[in-house]
């Protein structure tokens, strides 16, 4: 159990936080990769249970199915974007084609009782707009940008994809910090706070360069959310995840000037050498500048024949920069660190580009853009414990998949007030990935079972991949208190009645998710 200059501490913390495609380097294709490499080396509204709505009395632009209709259960498993489909059925399904579609969805929901989930792009990996009963809106068709280079801003639908934000802002000599994973739309990825490419040089989060936004309310109402209009919404806006209390129909984002290279260094170890490496990163972390993006990896290598599997561990180092020159003045230090001459594998100084990261986050053949997904994460100060507790259960994984991410912050100082109001010097995200449907019930378990001792070393959570339904305490341990607090405040007056689907993981009543 923690003393009380621990807890001390982690309030404290909280309180305060107030084309080559050889060469890329994305986590999705990296962590792949490095398996393979391992294996080698070693308003009011009466929620209830209303009758079931008839399809013909929405009217919309878009397509709209209630359960029963033919083509409903194909179109529900195509929601989540991974393999593991939840058993949850929502009444209604529409696809509204734009913001008067919304609307009508809202007032419609509203004069029959049903409480609306919404879904931009389907990746969130618990599929947490998937719910019983009610609606559910699928922002897909909402895709439009537009730039304006002059004033480095772009307007974005919520369900437009990183890649494509990306391929219209590079010619202009423009970026985003958008999500490592070409398929990762907008929407929840920024409504959630959003670790992006580059994300310490442009903001720490991504959610930080969100300058504004049109959102539709619980009311059917459209407003204009940003600094100066509807302020309470637009400090939501950058974090409250998926408890939101509005529907977000376009994105105004603040763009940065896109960095001519990138460059990385990546080094395998094997896993009885993660405490070392965890030590490595943690001290990169506090002396490396901004453009700098410091990533410890925990996967499996292979198995020893004895029923336990082989855990590798690896260090990998990018640098986003104006020249090969200065990407080098911080690469090559580390190529000379005594603890890199013992590594399995070396893979100094290799040049890649944006494209190629986001193809190769999509390619199947490198073993992990496809599968079925569970993740639960934690903030922490103790990155060498979290890494060993990590390993540990990893060499019991029930599919050789599974794998961790652990991201060093190099700014650990947020730059605004906001909802997002957690962070600490490492995040560690804890993916159970599996393939066979036989271990539909033990590759979530196994990830519950690894989590559970990390919880001592947690500073708090991440919204947008956290386990609430096996710990729905981390919902409000996502924020501040004071966050969670003023978040609760403003998602009752902006949702008097509950139309909006509570945080995934409540229930009615349930007050384990509140502060």
């Amino acid at each position: 159990m923690d003393g009380p200059e621990d807890a001390a501490r982690r309030q404290t913390r909280c309180q305060n936080r107030p084309m080559k495609r050889s060469a890329a380097f994305s986590r999705r294709s990296f962590i792949g990769s490095l398996a393979a490499a391992g294996a080698a080396a070693s308003g009011v509204v009466a929620v209830g249970s209303p009758v079931k709505p008839q399809r013909d009395r929405l009217q919309i632009g878009g397509r709209v199915l209630a359960r029963g209709d033919a083509g409903y259960e194909e179109w529900r498993r195509g929601m989540p974007w991974q393999m593991f489909k939840p058993a949850r059925y929502p009444e209604l399904i529409a696809r509204p084609r734009n913001t008067a579609d919304i609307v009508a969805c809202v007032r419609f929901a509203r004069r029959n009782g049903l409480r609306l989930a919404v879904k931009s792009g389907g990746h969130h990996v618990w599929a947490n707009f998937l719910r019983n009963d009610g609606m559910l809106l699928d922002l897909s068709p909402l895709r439009g940008l537009s730039i304006d280079a002059e004033q480095r801003l772009a307007h974005a639908g919520p369900a437009l994809w990183g890649r494509n934000l990306i391929q219209q802002t590079l010619p202009l000599g423009l970026a985003y910090p958008v999500a490592h994973c070409a398929t990762v739309p907008l929407g929840g990825y920024l409504l959630g706070g959003g670790f992006g490419l580059n994300g310490d040089e442009w903001g720490t989060m991504a959610s930080f360069g969100v300058r504004g936004a049109e959102v539709v309310t619980a009311d059917g109402d459209v407003l204009t959310v940003n600094e100066k209009s509807n302020t309470d919404l637009f400090w939501a806006l950058r974090g409250a995840g998926n408890g939101f209390p509005g529907i977000v129909t376009r994105y105004d984002l603040q763009l940065f000037p896109a960095p001519q290279k990138v460059l990385a260094s990546t080094y395998i170890f094997p896993g009885t050498r993660i405490a070392e490496v965890a030590a490595l990163a943690l001290d990169l972390a506090r002396e490396a500048p901004p453009h700098t993006e410091i990533l410890g990896i925990a996967a499996i290598g292979g198995n020893d024949g004895q029923g336990h599997n082989n855990v590798i561990c690896a260090l990998r180092v990018a640098v986003f920069a104006t020249e090969p020159e200065q990407a080098q003045s911080i690469l090559a230090p580390i190529a000379r660190h005594p603890l890199v001459a013992g590594a399995l594998m070396k893979i100094e100084s290799t040049a890649s580009d944006w494209e190629s990261m986001f193809l190769d986050s999509i390619d199947a053949s490198r073993g992990f853009g496809f599968g079925r997904y569970a993740v639960d994460n934690l903030w922490t100060e103790s990155p060498t414990e979290v890494m060993q507790g990590i390993a540990a259960q990893l060499a019991h994984a029930p599919s050789r998949y599974s794998h961790a991410v652990i991201q060093f912050k190099i700014k650990t100082k947020l730059p605004q007030d906001a909802a997002l109001s957690c962070i600490a010097p490492a995040y560690a995200g804890v993916y159970s990935v599996w393939r066979d449907a036989a271990l539909d019930a033990a590759a979530p378990a196994w990830l519950r079972q690894t989590m559970a001792p990390l919880q001592r070393y947690a500073t708090g959570h991440y919204i947008n991949e956290i386990d609430a339904e096996a710990r729905p305490t981390n919902i409000a341990g996502s924020f501040s208190r004071a966050a969670w607090s003023r978040l609760t405040d403003i998602r009752r007056r902006a949702d008097p009645g509950g139309l909006f689907q509570d945080y995934f993981g409540r229930t009615a009543g349930d007050s384990r998710g509140s502060a």
